[in-house]
């Protein structure tokens, strides 16, 4: 059986509600990379990249204090591979 082989992303932004999430991802054989990111309600932004393979899945975590995230949210560009954030 192949492995999968894929990318997507996503990004849900919705400044009177307060929601801001996203999710980028791309696997290739049997690694996938990806990011992921949540803004808290005291706009404190969450970030998680990480790889998964056969060892395991490796999360890098971050968070952005509010002061800097709120000057880079709602950006939803990207790059191959990676979510600029």
């Amino acid at each position: 059986m192949e492995p999968a082989n894929y990318e997507f992303s996503y990004k849900v932004s919705d400044y009177e509600s307060g929601i801001d999430f996203g999710h980028a991802e791309n696997r290739q054989d049997d690694k996938a990379e990806g990011t992921y990111f949540v803004v808290l309600p005291d706009g404190t932004k969450q970030v998680v990249e990480y790889e998964a393979d056969e060892d395991g899945f490796k999360p890098r975590i971050s968070v952005i204090p509010a002061d800097t995230a709120s000057s880079r949210a709602g950006d939803g560009s990207y790059l191959h591979n990676s979510i600029i954030l």
